[in-house]
């Protein structure tokens, strides 16, 4: 958002200004989307991968299949088994990477209940 835009000093003013001014605190207009860019197979050792840009913020997705021998007692029935990393790229005010972490393991839940 342009520094003219000040209002009375307190964030709210500061916010309630670029709306009036139809302007975001990056310089966007309030209905301009960012850009989003997807590429396919950016990891060479996955079996699939893509990374997503949104603007400034990337995240990378990555998937691995291995075929392995059944379970004893169950041979036609197959495993899945998922892991989700949700690693900080550079540290956030106020964050940590357990907060991360957990959202990757209620994701990978998430994902082996769907599967």
């Amino acid at each position: 958002m342009a520094t003219s835009l000040v209002g009375d000093g307190t964030p709210e003013a500061y916010f309630r200004e670029g709306v009036k001014a139809n302007v975001r605190e990056d310089g966007r207009e309030n209905s301009e989307f960012r850009k989003v860019v997807v590429e396919q197979g950016v990891v060479d050792h996955a079996s699939g991968s893509a990374q997503v840009a949104l603007g400034r913020t990337k995240v990378l997705a990555a998937a691995t299949l291995e075929i392995g021998s059944p379970r004893e007692g169950r041979p036609s029935a197959g495993v899945v088994s998922v892991t989700v990393d949700c690693a900080m790229a550079f540290a956030v005010a106020g964050t940590n990477w357990r907060q991360y972490d957990k959202h990757g393991q209620d994701l990978a839940r998430h994902i082996e209940v769907s599967v």
